[in-house]
Order: C-alpha cells, then sequence, then structure tokens
C-alpha cells in the first residue's frame, strides 16, 4: 500500500474489521481497508498528531 508521505510512526490492526489506521511523519493519519487495500479516508493536521 502506498500513500503516506514520509515514514510511518505506527500502525493499529482493528480487532474485528479488515481496517489498519497507520500514522505518518507527513502529519496524516489513514485509515485502509485490508481487504481491498484501499484507503477509506485520510485525516491531516498541520499540527502534530497524538493519541
Amino acid at each position: 500500500m502506498t500513500g503516506h508521505n514520509h515514514y510511518v510512526m505506527c500502525a493499529q490492526f482493528h480487532p474485528t474489521d479488515d481496517l489498519v489506521v497507520s500514522a505518518s511523519l507527513d502529519q496524516t493519519v489513514r485509515v485502509w481497508d485490508i481487504s481491498g487495500l484501499r484507503k477509506k479516508n485520510v485525516y491531516s493536521s498541520p499540527d502534530t498528531l497524538q493519541s
């Protein structure tokens, strides 16, 4: 899967759905549908995102 423009710093699999959430130094968080290998949503912020 491609999409982030910088290093991915963390990723988390959803326990029951075919989803992965990834966070990158490009200041985006992306939700991926791994059954179809495609992006579902992209969230971005001009500020640092923390969880």
